[in-house]
């Protein structure tokens, strides 16, 4: 299985640009599956991974960046972290997959559209 973070411009943002962003998880029969992660004021660009990361993006806007994260629980479920850098807190959300699959990253592992 594959997994890569899916971009979208929201090119109706009369001020600051907007992003929506979805977690792609790709299986070997080519199947994929979307979930929504959030939607975001500012641009998001591809960071290189650091440590047990598979993607890693970086959001910027006005007030600051965030960074959202895709990584593999210890329960087997990919864990989308989403990180202010103003702020301690962190929000999680976590995609369920079947049982025993090995994950990486998907080539590109961030697709941008508009």
């Amino acid at each position: 299985m594959t997994v890569g973070l899916r971009v979208t411009l929201d090119s109706d943002s009369a001020d600051e640009p907007h992003v929506r962003i979805a977690a792609v998880v790709r299986d070997l029969d080519g199947v994929e599956t979307t979930t929504e992660v959030g939607e975001y004021d500012g641009t998001a660009t591809q960071q290189p991974v650091q440590g047990d990361e598979l993607v890693h993006v970086r959001v910027d806007n006005a007030s600051g960046a965030s960074h959202l994260t895709v990584r593999m629980g210890s329960d087997g479920q990919l864990e989308v972290h989403h990180q202010l850098d103003a702020g301690p807190d962190t929000t999680l959300r976590r995609i369920p997959l079947r049982d025993n699959v090995r994950v990486r990253a998907s080539d590109p592992p961030v697709e941008q559209t508009n």
